[in-house]
């Protein structure tokens, strides 16, 4: 009987140790809006390389995907909720809100859903920017990309 009480204890020991050791690396909201800025960015320039546009040309343009209109977009629309031993990465967009990562041990880990979201969100977003530009004695809509303006 006192071997089995052992196994007992010594089972009751790992498992505390792996909630404490979950609830002290359970990743801040900082990380979480960290690792969904690094899926930003790299869906930005996976949608530039997609049409054939180097990120170079679109920052000659005046077009900047990966700094502020990216950390805005983070700090204005990605949250974490805390739930001691793991957390969820949530964004709120148009109304909704969804859970797209979850974080534990010290990592955060964005869901590959929303690659797709993401990518159409951006396509929408560089299309805006392509119509708004100027140049003089050229219309963009007359001339059509890839990107069907």
């Amino acid at each position: 009987m006192a071997k089995g009480r052992r196994k007992g204890c010594l089972f009751l020991v790992i498992l505390t140790g792996i909630f404490v050791g979950a609830y002290l690396t359970n990743p801040t909201e900082d990380m979480h809006r960290e690792a969904a800025k690094e899926k930003l960015n790299k869906m930005a320039l996976n949608l530039l390389s997609k049409y054939g546009i180097e990120e170079s040309f679109v920052a000659g343009l005046g077009i900047d995907l990966s700094g502020k209109y990216v950390d805005e977009f983070i700090q204005n629309h990605v949250s974490a909720d805390n739930y001691y031993l793991f957390s969820t990465t949530r964004v709120h967009w148009s109304g909704e809100s969804r859970i797209i990562g979850i974080g534990a041990f010290g990592r955060v880990y964005i869901s590959g859903k929303v690659d797709e979201i993401l990518e159409r969100e951006l396509e929408n977003f560089v299309k805006e920017k392509i119509e708004g530009i100027k140049i003089p004695g050229f219309d963009l809509k007359d001339f059509k990309l890839e990107l069907d303006l």
